[in-house]
């Protein structure tokens, strides 16, 4: 039996959890993964909420894709050298992009760097990984073996992730609005799914972005191809939002000097 004392503890602990999510916006009745360093105190919530998006969360849980699982790790040792309590919360890109921007005391997390970003945030760690966003077919496609001019002739549409660089950089690309689908993240692969049922002709995304598996479980690399670049190499950052409160961002900035943001992974 857990002593009454431990037990009122935990309990205003989960309570403090439960406000701090619906503070974040984590909607009812989902789950929403948390890895905090938290305030003291019974009612206690974190100095700083860190947005993450959904297509993050399912990496880090993938045995076989720890990039973002690395990333975790950089932030951490960065924020922990600042003092700062914190807390990661992951939700769709567009509801945590959005989300972000409303907040005085929040943080995004593997966000491109583009120059319609540029303006609207502080940008604080690169996670150092140059990638550039690809056009990707279904293998065995007529668009497999199409070229820029094909494309912009033809009237293929492309999918990518709603509110994302993906999609502008389909902007940037060539592709008009009428054949840009923007899909809302409602869980990882839901893009791919489109391409692979001839939905969509193409899908604008990182290829180690890219769902592992097919929902019948078949190797989405032995399925898709990857046809060309349409963005040079770019790094995901950690940013602040220009809404962010002075004395965090002050706090944050006297940080970035001194933090151990190696990022190393422990040996497996």
């Amino acid at each position: 039996m857990i002593p009454s004392r431990t037990a009122g503890r935990i309990g205003r602990t989960l309570a403090a959890v439960a406000a701090f999510l619906m503070l974040a916006g984590a909607a009812p009745g989902q789950p929403t993964p948390l890895t905090a360093t938290m305030a003291d105190g019974p009612n206690a919530q974190p100095d700083l909420i860190v947005f993450g998006n959904l297509t993050s969360m399912e990496h880090v849980k993938d045995a076989d894709r720890l990039q973002s699982e690395s990333d975790r790790r950089r932030i951490s040792a960065y924020l922990d050298g600042t003092g700062l309590s914190y807390a990661f919360v992951f939700m769709p890109w567009g509801r945590a992009y959005r989300s972000v921007q409303q907040r005085d005391n929040a943080l995004i997390f593997n966000m491109l760097r583009t120059p319609a970003r540029e303006d609207l945030f502080h940008w604080l760690i690169s996670m150092e990984r140059g990638e550039a966003i690809h056009l990707i077919a279904r293998r065995g496609s007529p668009q497999e073996a199409m070229t820029r001019e094909d494309i912009m002739k033809s009237t293929c549409k492309a999918a990518c992730t709603a509110s994302s660089a993906q999609c502008q950089a389909l902007r940037d690309f060539g592709f008009s609005e009428d054949r840009i689908v923007e899909v809302a993240e409602a869980h990882q692969g839901l893009a791919e799914q489109m391409l692979l049922r001839g939905r969509v002709d193409f899908l604008s995304e990182i290829p180690g972005d890219l769902s592992v598996r097919s929902e019948d479980g078949d190797a989405i690399a032995d399925l898709l191809v990857v046809r060309m670049p349409i963005t040079g190499p770019n790094s995901p950052w950690l940013a602040a939002p220009k809404s962010i409160d002075p004395g965090l961002l002050k706090t944050l900035l006297a940080g970035l000097p001194k933090a151990d943001i190696r990022g190393d992974l422990p040996p497996q």
